[in-house]
Parts: structure tokens; sequence; C-alpha cells
């Protein structure tokens, strides 16, 4: 278990059918040419890394334009949005279930739309429309994006994603399709050439077939197929497709296919990978490319030197920078459409981060950086066909399938290793935070929060003794054991003052409910051995509450939800272990001993059967009322939980900023991958004035992006998702809060004091 005290991501939000990793979930039909030359669970992790990092780079909030907007950038280009952006971020929302980044993604899109209800294709930082009309590619992305969002999340949210889907279509059909004539698929809404051959997407017109009967997208897929590469492909069988072509018969316009074209390859390739035989087409030109860069590389002698940015689409000469990551995701589902494997594992590497030729190996460009974690999902198999797909595990979920037998001793952890969250008993593991006044919880202020599903499995430091992953839970608290005023739900009465406690826990459930595994009993328990570590040092073993007010320690709990009480009184499902965690981040071994599990005693007394004067009733199975001996509480365990714990009268305002540290040069640039940002209200106003040399901070990006939450009445907390990376030369700024909690009165003198 590893604890850290900052928030999470947010994928696998909303609650979705088809949560990240997609392993299994719904197979490519052709899976002949994907690479392995890593394991399932390292290229997951791949792409999980990429995603979190080009989320940090291109997604900004975009506050002036709605409430909660999000929008998608352009580094490259003064920082504008286009409608493309925006479909490829709809698309990766969508398959890493991140519905907090869809939604506010297409709240922006419907706040720019033209006269066809469709959005103009360029918009300013600003928020103002730089270039009207909308551009076909990005408009299927998007209703592609809105039809898998009706699969992941359903439609009876904030957004109706299906009434959403069905509106596009229509606009995409009606201004964009040439539907009266040839059904050619033309550029935008305004103008009817010439033809893109990255805005075929015959993969989404062939799925739209059974979603949307109203047009005849089956027409518009053999003029895809069966005149537009079909007459390229005639005069130039390299199977590389031209930026542009025009007329009738079609024309290439350019000799060249490059930055524009790159995608055809991706999108193209995708109807192959998900429908098989059913689109022959894509096999053959798709495929056609691949045998040529396999031809070119034997050719130049290195792939390195064939991938590069662009190729003649008649000679197949590449040329271009030797460096250039556009090609590369297009490159290597070219190869998986061929079956060819073995190119498919030299391609792979190449597309990610430290390759030289992949994912920000140039610094982060927007363009070549999103084709390079498209080609990486699609590769990893996390690109899946959400509303056509052929689910093996019927019209739900996959869940796992209930095959542990019985063993004298088992690894819970086990499928973690898979990345997967649940354990060898099929229980899933699971967080929850509480604040609660003699057990009944309570509602204001935000006491104690913690993060979701999607933080739970951590593939980014790994796990103790080599692992590759660690079960995680992320949260905070700020009173245990203290006073304040709180408000009780569902009623909303207020109290002046109550003793509150609160924490935040990780959980993991022993044979869930349809499961027959036979892992509840754990009565003849010998002993339970795990790892733990916390980003805060020094927690200390308390059972009593005697030692100071700083000290914080942890419980491993044992739930029996039988046991029950005729008053109600105390957490009597509660058995467990209170232990210390001395270091910060570093993994340490706990052994706990049968003998050491006892009740969470809430009084003075014996232990159960009586414990602070008050009977409890030990049943081995529900609706007992005989009391059983004490030693039958562990036999019908349902989790085990561990969960923060601190002695009364301790607070901790800050304990959910981690270890304060100052504020880097690298920090006003913008937000840094890997860091949580803890800022309060108070600092934010008076800065500018009070402290004149803070004045960058206040008044800098954190003044306008959109907090990840709150802590308390005052806190806020900005969670910027990655990896952190030190970098060479930076310094440090006056931050006051840093200064604040290192005593200093004065700012010493290595701090930066101007922007």
């Amino acid at each position: 278990m590893s604890i850290s005290l900052s928030f999470g991501q947010n994928v696998n939000s909303g609650s979705p059918k088809y949560p990240f990793p997609h392993d299994g979930q719904i197979p490519y039909t052709v899976t002949a040419g994907m690479p392995n030359i890593d394991s399932q669970a390292a290229m997951d992790s791949s792409v999980s890394n990429m995603y979190v990092s080009w989320y940090a780079n291109a997604v900004t909030a975009a506050s002036s334009v709605c409430s909660g907007c999000l929008r998608v950038y352009r580094n490259t280009n003064n920082d504008d949005t286009v409608s493309e952006g925006i479909g490829y971020g709809l698309l990766f929302a969508v398959e890493m279930a991140d519905q907090t980044l869809f939604n506010g993604l297409f709240n922006y899109e419907q706040s720019f739309l033209d006269g066809n209800h469709l959005m103009n294709w360029q918009i300013t930082s600003g928020g103002s429309v730089e270039s009207s009309g909308a551009a076909t590619d990005a408009d299927e992305d998007i209703a592609m994006a809105l039809l898998m969002a009706n699969t992941q999340w359903g439609s009876a949210g904030a957004i109706n994603y299906l009434t959403k889907f069905q509106d596009q279509v229509a606009y995409i059909y009606n201004t964009e399709i040439d539907n009266g004539s040839n059904y050619a698929v033309w550029p935008g809404d305004q103008y009817q050439s010439p033809y893109y051959s990255s805005y075929m997407e015959p993969a989404w017109y062939r799925c739209w077939e059974s979603h949307d009967t109203s047009h005849n997208w089956s027409q518009v897929i053999n003029w895809v197929y069966g005149t537009y590469f079909d007459q390229i492909y005639s005069s130039y069988a390299t199977g590389f497709m031209p930026e542009t072509a025009s007329g009738s018969p079609v024309t290439p316009d350019t000799m060249t296919m490059g930055y524009d074209a790159s995608r055809y390859p991706i999108r193209t390739g995708i109807d192959y990978l998900w429908n098989g035989t059913a689109a022959d087409g894509a096999l053959t030109y798709v495929g056609a490319m691949a045998k040529s860069v396999t031809q070119g590389e034997a050719t130049v002698g290195s792939w390195q030197n064939e991938i590069e940015s662009y190729w003649n689409i008649s000679t197949g000469a590449a040329t271009g920078s030797n460096t250039d990551g556009v090609q590369v995701g297009g490159a290597l589902v070219a190869m998986m459409v061929a079956g060819n494997q073995s190119a498919a594992n030299t391609v792979w590497p190449m597309i990610l981060p430290g390759s030289g030729h992949g994912f920000m190996d140039n610094g982060f460009q927007y363009f070549q950086d999103s084709l390079c974690l498209w080609g990486a999902m699609v590769g990893s198999g996390n690109f899946i066909n959400m509303p056509c797909g052929v689910n093996p595990c019927g019209s739900v979920a996959c869940t796992p399938t209930p095959t542990p037998v019985p063993l004298s001793c088992f690894m819970l952890s086990s499928p973690m290793e898979t990345g997967q969250n649940y354990n060898a008993t099929d229980g899933y593991w699971f967080t929850f935070s509480f604040a609660s006044v003699s057990n009944t919880p309570v509602a204001t202020p935000e006491l104690a929060t913690v993060s979701g599903a999607a933080s739970i499995i951590d593939g980014v430091d790994g796990g103790a003794d080599g692992d590759i992953y660690a079960a995680r839970a992320i949260g905070a608290f700020d009173i245990n054991g203290g006073t304040t005023q709180v408000v009780y739900p569902p009623t909303g009465t207020t109290s002046a003052s109550e003793t509150v406690y609160a924490g935040f826990a990780l959980g993991t459930e022993l044979s869930p409910a349809g499961v027959t595994s036979g892992y509840n009993n754990l009565e003849d328990l010998d002993e339970i051995t795990f790892w733990c570590k916390s980003s805060i040092g020094g927690m200390v073993v308390n059972p009593n509450g005697t030692a100071p007010a700083t000290d914080i320690w942890m419980r491993m709990n044992f739930v029996n939800p039988y046991i029950t009480t005729a008053t109600g009184a105390g957490l009597v499902d509660y058995y467990g272990f209170n232990f210390a965690v001395t270091a910060a981040n570093t993994w340490q071994q706990f052994t706990v001993p049968l003998s050491s599990i006892t009740n969470q005693n809430w009084g003075t007394g014996s232990q159960p059967p009586v414990s602070g004067g008050v009977s409890y009733v030990m049943p081995t199975a529900p609706g007992a009322t005989v009391a059983a001996p004490a030693a039958n509480a562990l036999s019908q365990i349902s989790s085990i939980e561990w969960q923060t714990e601190s002695n009364t009268g301790a607070t901790y305002p800050q304990v959910y900023g981690l270890d304060w540290q100052p504020w880097m040069a690298s920090d006003l640039e913008g937000p840094q991958p890997g860091t949580v940002y803890a800022i309060n209200a108070s600092f934010l106003q008076l800065a500018p004035m009070a402290y004149p040399s803070a004045r960058p901070i206040a008044t800098g990006w954190i003044a306008e992006r959109a907090p990840t939450g709150k802590v308390g009445d005052s806190w806020y907390y900005f969670e910027i998702p990655g990896k952190s990376l030190k970098k060479a030369n930076d310094r440090m700024l006056a931050s006051v809060p840093f200064l604040q909690y290192r005593g200093y009165t004065s700012y010493p003198p290595d701090f930066v004091s101007t922007h």
C-alpha cells in the first residue's frame, strides 16, 4: 500500500463501462501484427504515462468561455485551439474513461458552432473565432467520440451523448458529404474541394451504419475505398497517399505524404483492425504502405532514416527530419494491418519517449505528440470499438472470473502485476474518506477527501520488492479528534462545535457477492504480511492517544459486517492493528500475527464480547442472534482496509500539501508534471499587495486555472499529473506558505524575487 497526500487523475471517472486499461475487453478482430516486444502491463503503463504528459502539455482550462470548459491548445501556434485537437481530445478522453476531460472539451466545442451547428475550426487563445467554417475530420472524430461516450457512460447525465451524436452525424451528412451525387467526403461545410486523404474515416462510417440508419454511410465507404483510394493507388501503388487530391478521376495535388496525410494510416488502418475482412480495402492500401516502408528501410539501412517527415507517393523516398515523430504512429498501425509483428516490434519502441524519434523527444509538439499517443493507444490494444465491437462478456463489462483454489498462503496483490484493480479473491480494491461525530457522518466543512478508483493502481513509482504496481490511496484530512462546526446530512442541521474524526483509507474486498472462493474466513490465520509506503514519515503507533499532537499513525482493519450491537454504538465491526510508518517514501514490511488483531475499543473495559459496557453479538452468518466467541469475529471478513489515524486533538491544515517545497522558476512557466500546488485563498487576495515579490505566483497561471479541489474552508489544490522531473539550474521563488512553514520572517538570500 502506498499512501500519498496529493490528488489523483480523472482517468476512469464517471463509472465507465470499459475502464482503462482495456486488456481483453473488446479485442481487435485482427491481432496478428500487434507488437509484443513489451508485456501488456508495460504497454498499458506507457500509454498511461504518455496520456498524463499529453494532458499536462496540451489541455488547459477555458473558464472565460464557460464554466468547467477545457480545451486542447497548440503550443506551436500561439496557443490557439483547432477543432481537430478537440476531436483528438474527445477520442483520447473516452478511451481513457476520463469523463471530466470529455465533458469539459465538449462544452467548449459547443460554444463555437457555426451556422451549420458544427465547430468553427480555429479559435484564438483568447476565445474568439479566428477562422470560421468547419473541418470534416474534426467533426467526424467528435461524432464518433460522442457515440463511444454513450456506450462508456450512458446518456442520462449532464450531456445526452446519444442525442448529440445523432445531431452531429446529421449535420456532417448534410453539409460535409456529397450525399446527392457520389458520396464524396468534402473537406468542410464551406467548400467541396480538395479532398484530404486523412479526412477519410471508414471505421467511423462502418459503425454509424448500425447507429444512424437515416443516412447512407455504406455509400460513403464505397466512395472512400472504391473511388478515392483506388484511383490514386492505380497510378501510385506504394500505398502512400497525398496530402490532398482533386477532380474526377481523383488526381493528387501534391506528390508528398506529409503532416496532414500522416493520419491516413491510423484512421484507415483502424477499420481493418476493428473489422477484419469487411474492411479489406484498408488492408490493400495501408498494407501496401507497410510493405513500402519495410522495403525502404532495407534500402536506407535503418528505420530511423526511413520513418522521417515525408514520403514521395510515387517513389516511396523518405525525406525530412529523422527525429520527427509525426509518421511513427501511422507506421506502427500500418505494420499491424499488414500482420508484420516483427516490424511492429521495431516501431513500437520508436513511438515511446526517449527513443529520439518518439513522444516528446523534441519537446512537446501538439500535432506530432498527439499522433504518437494515438498510435500508442492503437498499438497497445487500448483503442477499442466500444459501440460496435464484439464484447466477449456479452452486454456487460467483463469482470474477473472467480477461479481461486484454497491455498495455505496466497498473495492478495498478485493480479495487480497485470495492472488490474482486483485481488486474488476476485474482490476489488477501493478507497473511501470519512468524517463523523460519534459515528454519525457530517457533511461540511469538507474535512477529508480521497482519490477514486482511477488512482488505486500505481505503475509510476512501482511497488515493493521489485513489483511493477502498487495499490495507492491519495487523500487528505485536516482534523481527527479535534472540534469544529459541522452540518449533518440530510437534514442540514448545524452544530457549533463537535468532536470530529476524519481520515481516508484504501481497502480490498474479500470474495465479494456472487463469488464463492471461501476466502472470507480468517479464523485460522497465522499472520498477514504487507508492505506500506507513505509520503509522510514519522507515523507513530499510538493506540492510546498519548503521543504529542503532531503524531499520525495507520491502522489495518478487518471488517465483519455481521457483528451487531443492540445500541448501535461504536464501530463494532472493526478489528484491526495499529502500526508505524517511520520513514517517508520508503517501503516498509509489516507482519501482523493473529494475536495482535484486536477490536477497535471505543470505551473503557474489556475486549469483546464486552467493550465499553456494550454487549456485542458476533454471529458466523447473517441473521444469527446467538453470541459467539470473540474468535469468530474473523469468520466473515468482507474487506481489509488500511486507514489513516491520529491522536485526539490533532489537526493538520497542511497535511495534504505533502512536505512544503518552494516554488521554482520553472513553476512560473506553467504547471509542472507530478506536482501538487497548495494555495490559500488569502494568498491570492493579499500577496499582490502584501508580498510584492510573490506577485508573479499570485497573478500567474494559478489565478486562471480551475483548481482540482478544495480542503477545508480556504485551501485549494491543483494536482498536475505526470512524473516530477527536476530541471537543471532551476531557482527558488518566494513562496509564502513555504516560508511560513519553515519559520522564515524574511526571504532567504537564495530566493528569486522577480518573475
